[in-house]
Formats: C-alpha cells, sequence, structure tokens
C-alpha cells in the first residue's frame, strides 16, 4: 500500500481528506477515552511506504496507568484496547512480539481537538466519523546498518549502528539520552556502545562484529532513549542482525 506522506497533506490541505486509500489511519492512537496500541508497519527500506496496520496478540500486550495493569477490550478489527482515565495519566505500555520487546513510557489526557491529525483517519472512521483523535506521545526507534540483502553482516567488520529515534508523525524529538547495548549471545551478556548524537534524533555507535565463531551467529540489540518530555522507550530486539563467516573459513568443530 503506497500512501500520501503527511508533508503533501500538509502543502495542499483539505484536498486528499476523505479520499480512503490516501489516508493512513491514526496509530498508537486516543480516541476520547480508548486507546487504539495498532501499528503501521513500513518498508525499512521506503519509510514513507505503509504495508498496513498491525496489532499486538493480546497475551502480549499489557498497560499499566499509574502503575495499575488496565483490563483489555477486544475490537473486531483492531485487536486489544484500553479504555483510559480522562485526566493526565502516567502509563507503561509493553509489547512482545516474536522477535522484539518494547516498553514505553508516556504522559496521557484526554484531547479537545475535534478532528484527526491532518493526513490520518482515527481509528473507526466507518462507524464513528464525528470526534478527534491524537496520536499518544510516544517515542520510536528506527535502526541502520550496512547489511547484505540478508540482513548479515561479515565476521570481524567494522559497522556502523544509527538509531533515529521518532514520534508517530515523523517529528524528531529532542533526545536527551540514549544508551545502546549489544549481545552475541542471545541476550546472555550485553557490551554497552559509545554513542554520538547526529542530531535530529539520530545517534551513531561503531561497531567491530567479532569472529563468527565467538557468537551464537547473530547480533542482539538493546536501546533506552528518554525524550525532553520524560517519554521514554526501552525495546531489545533477538537476532537483529546475522553474523555471516567469512567465505572459506571453517568452525572449530570442523577444525577440532
Amino acid at each position: 500500500m503506497v500512501s500520501i506522506p503527511p508533508e503533501v497533506f500538509a502543502a495542499q490541505p483539505g484536498k486528499w481528506e476523505g479520499s480512503g486509500w490516501a489516508v493512513l489511519e491514526c496509530t498508537f492512537c486516543r480516541k476520547g477515552d480508548v486507546f487504539y496500541p495498532v501499528l503501521d508497519e513500513i518498508s525499512g527500506a521506503a519509510p514513507g511506504t505503509s504495508n498496513g496496520l498491525k496489532a499486538f496478540t493480546p497475551e502480549h500486550l499489557r498497560l499499566f496507568a499509574n502503575g495499575t495493569e488496565l483490563p483489555q477490550e477486544e475490537h473486531f478489527f483492531y485487536g486489544p484496547t484500553y479504555r483510559l482515565p480522562p485526566e493526565a495519566t502516567d502509563y507503561r505500555l509493553i509489547g512482545e512480539s516474536a522477535t522484539a520487546e518494547t516498553t514505553w513510557t508516556f504522559r496521557s489526557a484526554r484531547g479537545s481537538q475535534d478532528h484527526a491529525p491532518q493526513g490520518f483517519a482515527c481509528p473507526e472512521w466507518w462507524s464513528s466519523p464525528d470526534g478527534g483523535c491524537q496520536f499518544e506521545p510516544m517515542l520510536f526507534l528506527r535502526y541502520r546498518m550496512n547489511t547484505d540483502p540478508h540482513n548479515a553482516v561479515p565476521e570481524r567488520s567494522r559497522q556502523t549502528l544509527v538509531v533515529s529515534a521518532y514520534r508517530a508523525l515523523g517529528q524528531a524529538p529532542q533526545v536527551r539520552d540514549m544508551q545502546a547495548f549489544v549481545s552475541t549471545d542471545s541476550g546472555t551478556t550485553w557490551q554497552d556502545v559509545r554513542l554520538r548524537a547526529l542530531g535530529g534524533g539520530e545517534f551513531a555507535a561503531g561497531l567491530r562484529i567479532p569472529a563468527y565463531d565467538a557468537t551464537d551467529g547473530t547480533l542482539a540489540l538493546k536501546v533506552t532513549a528518554t525524550a525532553e518530555d520524560g517519554s521514554t522507550i526501552q525495546q531489545t530486539i533477538r537476532e537483529a542482525v546475522s553474523i555471516q563467516r567469512e567465505s572459506g573459513s571453517m568452525s572449530r568443530t570442523a577444525t577440532g
């Protein structure tokens, strides 16, 4: 699904609203006092290309308000949803998938706007088009490394890891702190990496990939970031990158 980016809506306000295919849905979205924790899957190679909404399975999602876990409700289309108190509240959302665990903290209250963010549609736009919605003030992370088409890097190579923090609207938040760790034994041990700020929410670190036989064949990542408003994200990605054995090399087992 190719979507029109928000910049087009900003340049031509109102022209594309309501056109259906041209409008993305508000993700990790609050409509009134209902929170829809769905995400819009995008292509890592082309972040402006949407591949459709995704939802966590109920057992892989938990939401806490001021430390107390909230009960889930189930929507036939959006999956797990949560009913929130109207007043400003501190939230902690924990989401898991087959390859990653992410914890977000953020503060939210019922919004006052009576429309969707420009270029986006509110949840349940087909049945309840009235009223507004808002993106929750959550942080997200995107990663770049010089991998091959199979998402692998050579053993003993030098790599640059770039971590980008962003908001749902594509805005670059002011990140006051970011830490990164890597593991080559599936998270049994972690090694911190030194990050340098590139600006615009981006940070970079130089990595030295070990010899294949000193690893389990993969590189795991763990990153924590804090924005200027106190919102945080902690994300662990297992098997984020494969480590490729150099051509012609032999394992310890094979060589005795």
